[in-house]
């Protein structure tokens, strides 16, 4: 009897010691997830720094916008 209660309690112990192991494993594979996308969002910041940036729509119609080239102004559907 006192063999066989050692032996459940072997395998209980076993199974708590993986169980554990594998929510490590799980939170270290998260940390190691959240530091890579904090790294892809840093060399993207990295990237784009001096890069400017023009509007890419027009919000409301102000007159001539001065990103434009065009002799008449960039007419954009709007009727004068």
């Amino acid at each position: 009897m006192n063999y066989s209660n050692a032996l459940n309690t072997a395998a209980i112990q076993k199974t708590i010691v993986e169980e554990a192991q594998k929510n490590r494993d799980l939170i270290t594979g998260n940390r190691m997830a959240d530091m890579q996308n904090q790294i892809n969002r840093l060399e993207l910041a990295q990237a784009m720094n001096g890069v400017v940036k023009y509007p890419a729509s027009m919000a409301y119609n102000a007159g001539t916008s001065p990103f434009c080239n065009c002799g008449n102004g960039c007419n954009f559907g709007y009727s004068a």
